[in-house]
């Protein structure tokens, strides 16, 4: 009896195709250790059924996507107009659309609104004559000339030239050789805002890194940063400053400069 169990057991296969007594999953199971619940086709009989679908007629079923899918991901995103990221930008995004007759009842605007502190009529005159280009500059300039007027005036009417770019660049390049310091500043800051910048003006501010004012020389190093790379021939003298026994502020300015303007320069400070 045991040599006939242990005979049974070695041709279990041919047993099972004898009897019938066990199905093609158990048998599987039992031979190779799986679960019964799993069903195993033979290669052919999975190419039967499909060959008896095909000659049928069935078409695959139309599977209906889940609700809450993300269907709309590969929807186009509307671009929404970005800013520049100038101050002309920023001007701009918060100034309501005012129309003025011309560019000097504009500057009038301008004048009367400062002292109120009006600031909303500050930011209209400003993007609107900035809008209009070179008709803005030599009006604009006459008013950053004459000393008689407020500076804080002046100064604003400086913010709009800046605004107004390349056009403007020989009216702030002189504004830095005013005998009032805080229109020499303003104009000396205006110069590192405009694009593209020039060679008159990185030669201006590379000359102001002399000047004895430590205030102007501060905002020269960093209009020279703002310009960057197409300032590369201030990177001597931005390393001397880095150098010097000036204060830390100054070196610090100089340092921050010189990672824009020229980027793989080495930094030797002693």
């Amino acid at each position: 009896m045991r040599r006939e169990a242990h005979r049974e057991h070695l041709s279990l296969p041919l047993a099972i195709r004898q009897s019938g007594r066990h199905t093609t999953q158990d048998s599987f199971a039992r031979i190779r250790g799986f679960p019964t619940q799993i069903s195993i086709f033979p290669m052919k009989r999975r190419l039967l059924i499909v060959a008896v679908l095909t000659c049928a007629g069935c078409e695959p079923m139309e599977t209906t996507p889940p609700p809450n899918t993300r269907a709309t991901a590969a929807a186009p995103v509307e671009k929404s107009e970005a800013s520049s990221g100038s101050a002309f930008a920023a001007e701009a995004s918060s100034a309501t659309s005012t129309s003025y007759a011309d560019v000097p009842t504009a500057l009038k605007a301008l004048a009367e609104a400062i002292p109120a502190d009006d600031q909303e009529t500050m930011r209209s005159a400003t993007l609107w004559l900035s809008k209009q280009g070179q008709a803005t500059v030599e009006p604009a300039r006459v008013e950053v000339e004459n000393p008689g007027n407020d500076v804080r005036y002046r100064l604003a009417c400086l913010n709009v030239l800046g605004f107004v770019g390349p056009p403007a660049e020989s009216v702030i390049l002189k504004a830095t050789e005013s005998e009032t310091p805080q229109v020499r500043l303003k104009a000396v800051d205006a110069l590192g805002g405009i694009h593209p910048s020039s060679t008159p003006i990185v030669d201006r501010l590379i000359a102001l890194l002399d000047d004895p004012d430590e205030a102007v020389k501060r905002r020269a190093i960093e209009s020279l940063g703002r310009i960057g790379q197409p300032a590369q021939r201030a990177a001597p003298k931005l390393q001397a400053i880095l150098n010097s026994d000036a204060n830390d502020s100054l070196r610090g300015a100089a340092k921050a400069a010189l990672v824009k303007v020229e980027p793989r320069r080495g930094f030797h400070k002693p």
